[in-house]
């Protein structure tokens, strides 16, 4: 039992310090993607973690065995980060109640809620972020077509909606 703690709080000490250094490269680096700054940290990281837990609780006879173990958690945790972070952009609930936390007094009209968060303002932001990722291409006229990496990202979330049998758009 004592074991399986210790994981544990090593494994939470881990998860700390990815968050912290993924706060510190987003302070440093402004400009920055942090989707990007976690994937990256999380993948020159987790090795240290593996090892570094593998060398405290093991001999070397387990040392791979613990080793990969803790590696592939801790990856795992930071892709829940990575999941967490991008959660307030891209759900609209979360982002509004964010935009409203953020405000003076707590509180906006609704004209400022539909300027700050409406149809119109996500549509646009997301299409931004397609168009600058190389999803799609946006002609003169306003027109919108699939790169080749939308074409397999779309045909990849279109598959796994099947799948997983998710309906609708929620």
């Amino acid at each position: 039992m004592y074991e399986i703690c210790s994981y544990i709080l090593f494994l939470i000490g881990g998860s700390m310090l990815l968050v912290f250094l993924v706060a510190l490269t987003k302070r440093l680096f402004k400009e920055s993607s942090i989707y990007l700054a976690v994937i990256l940290i999380t993948l020159l990281t987790a090795p240290i973690i593996g090892v570094l837990a593998a060398l405290w609780f093991t001999g070397l006879d387990k040392f791979l065995e613990l080793g990969a173990l803790i590696t592939l958690t801790y990856a795992c945790l930071g892709g829940f980060l990575f999941i967490f972070v991008g959660m307030p952009n891209r759900s609209m609930t979360l982002r509004l109640l964010m935009e409203l936390n953020e405000a003076e007094g707590n509180k906006l009209s609704m004209k400022e809620l539909e300027r700050i968060g409406g149809i119109d303002a996500l549509l646009s932001a997301r299409l931004s972020w397609l168009k600058e990722s190389g999803f799609l291409d946006i002609d003169n006229y306003g027109k919108i077509r699939l790169l080749s990496k939308g074409l397999r990202l779309g045909s990849f979330v279109t598959r796994g909606r099947i799948f997983f049998n998710i309906g609708g758009y929620n």
